[in-house]
């Protein structure tokens, strides 16, 4: 879109600080600590760009499936294919690796072994398609019944497979579920919804529709790793996380301008690269400590945060390689 929102803009910043919270929590912890709860409560961010992706799809209209399909996939796939090339570039003995055909369709389908948040780009390409292609088939109500439907086939499939399994969640569904229409879908819709119907009520409404999926999402993670069918962290997506990735988005659309905002959504136009480039600095900060010291935690990805930031603010002035971090 030629215009900006400013709320929306300016909460990509939290959405990016969320994500990048999330890659820094220590991995094989079992106890629950603050790095842990504020992995799960920053579980939002993911949802909140599925849904915004959608939102600017339905405020320019769709003039066909496929047409809407086309633009996403030309404007997406180049993103995906050079932040993923550079992970694999700078990992060790990564294009050799990443040149077998086995990685390289494990890496197309999730983002692969270097650059692995990147799945949220080809997922954002599928789950796109098959939410135009409902929007454009059925009545509102029956496509997003269906995008549910969708969804809770997800969930068994993903952060509730330890129901079927009987002992801890299916690695391998989390990524089935990612990389298919499956979990994403039901957020695009309904940011498509929003852009056609208009987002603007009540702000109070959505700020309730954030704080209890955060909430209902903690409450999941919490009795799902008590009852030993999962780690506390390993949830990624859950019936909560429904509320607070659409309540986040149509907070951040009904945000009252101001000059903080404006400051914020400054940085917040360069989210698309803070996205991409934030695992370099998570990767180079990272250390298993930052389970004992919350406050290292912290800072160290408000680190990250801030090199992202300078990272995609120095791409965006070189006119040709704006594309890939605006």
């Amino acid at each position: 879109m030629s215009h900006r929102i400013v709320g929306i803009d300016a909460f990509r910043v939290p959405a990016v600080l969320a994500v990048i919270l999330i890659h820094s929590t220590p991995t094989g912890q079992t106890e629950i600590g603050a790095p842990q709860i504020m992995n799960q409560i920053s579980r939002f961010a993911v949802p909140f760009f599925f849904v915004l992706s959608g939102y600017f799809i339905g405020l320019r209209g769709i003039d066909s499936a496929s047409s809407t399909f086309y633009r996403v996939a030309r404007r997406t796939l180049p993103v995906f294919i050079v932040w993923t090339s550079l992970y694999a570039i700078v990992a060790p003995g990564g294009i050799e690796r990443t040149l077998k055909v086995g990685t390289l369709i494990y890496t197309i389908i999730t983002g692969g072994p270097f650059g692995y948040h990147l799945w949220f780009l080809p997922s954002l390409i599928v789950c796109t398609a098959m939410a135009t292609w409902l929007v454009t088939n059925f009545r509102w109500f029956y496509a997003i019944i269906f995008a549910l439907m969708l969804y809770v086939v997800g969930l068994c499939l993903s952060s509730y497979s330890g129901l079927f399994t009987g002992y801890g969640i299916w690695s391998k569904g989390i990524w089935v579920a990612r990389a298919t229409p499956l979990i994403g879908t039901i957020y695009v819709i309904s940011g498509i919804y929003l852009g056609v119907h208009g987002a603007r009520s009540d702000i109070r409404l959505w700020a309730a529709l954030l704080a209890s999926g955060i909430s209902i999402h903690l409450c999941e993670s919490w009795a799902l790793s008590r009852v030993g069918l999962s780690q506390f962290t390993a949830s990624e997506f859950l019936i909560g996380t429904l509320g607070s990735g659409i309540g986040a988005f149509g907070f951040a659309a009904n945000l009252q301008k101001t000059r903080t905002l404006e400051v914020a959504a400054k940085i917040g136009r360069y989210g698309l690269g803070m996205y991409c480039v934030h695992l370099f600095f998570v990767n180079f900060l990272y250390e298993e400590q930052l389970q004992q010291n919350f406050c290292l935690y912290a800072w160290k990805s408000i680190l990250a945060f801030v090199g992202s930031a300078l990272v995609a603010i120095l791409i965006s002035r070189v006119r040709m390689l704006r594309r890939f971090v605006e």
